[in-house]
């Protein structure tokens, strides 16, 4: 039996042998579980903005015990050993930008794996996608773009 679901939400379903397929793909399994767009979107905006204020906190605490002759954060937040750069070492207008889209690219994926979109694409559609993907040559996370993806 399926389940009525609201406007806006995305279902996905369980088949036994535990992969989650699309729901147009068989009429034989029971949907376990759907993710609210509107979830989605919300919780990757409120996540932007904290990382967009842990930027400017971090930039505050870095000139703070480089003032007192500690360095910045850019020496003292990395392990020996290792230079790593951080994102969110960066200026908040050079960062946002590459984390927004790191974490667009990273919910696209998510979405495409999880709906079972990418099992209904031909060969290359998927080679185009996956270079979309990984080219930043994407839409934004938005309520329109999701709806108008998996229309």
């Amino acid at each position: 039996m399926r389940l009525p679901l609201p406007a806006g939400t995305f279902a996905f379903i369980w088949t036994k042998n535990m992969q989650t397929e699309a729901e147009v793909l068989t009429d034989h399994n029971e949907l376990i579980c759907s993710t609210s767009i509107e979830r989605i979107v919300t919780g990757r905006n409120a996540a932007l903005s904290l990382i967009e204020i842990l930027i400017h906190k971090l930039d505050d605490i870095s000139r703070l015990t480089s003032s007192i002759g500690g360095d910045v954060a850019e020496h003292w937040a990395m392990r020996q050993g290792h230079s790593f750069d951080c994102w969110l070492m960066q200026p908040v207008d050079k960062a946002m930008p590459v984390i927004t889209r790191n974490i667009d690219r990273s919910i696209w994926r998510d979405l495409m794996l999880k709906s079972g979109m990418l099992t209904l694409m031909d060969a290359e559609a998927r080679s185009q996608w996956a270079k979309n993907l990984e080219g930043g040559d994407l839409p934004a996370i938005s309520e329109a773009n999701i709806l108008s993806t998996f229309e």
